[in-house]
């Protein structure tokens, strides 16, 4: 049985608006990913996994991509 999880991951140091939203058009673009939303103000990205098997490679594919757009951003788990 498929459960949803949500998870959020707060981006310490995100200051580009453009980027934000590549980050979240790739997270969306994820296998995995039924929804994800960049909320600029806050540094927040809420990331809706479909199967709770796969929070931790989403996760890990997720810090990847906002790694590889702004390396300098820190990014934590709420």
């Amino acid at each position: 049985m498929l459960n949803k999880i949500k998870k959020e991951l707060f981006l310490q140091g995100l200051y580009g608006e453009t980027s934000a939203k590549i980050i979240e058009e790739r997270v969306n673009a994820l296998n995995g990913v039924s929804d994800a939303i960049m909320d600029f103000e806050n540094q927040t990205l809420t990331i809706q996994i479909t199967n709770v098997n796969d929070i931790d490679s989403i996760i890990i594919k997720a810090k990847y991509i906002i790694q590889d757009k702004e390396p300098q951003v820190v990014v934590r788990i709420k």
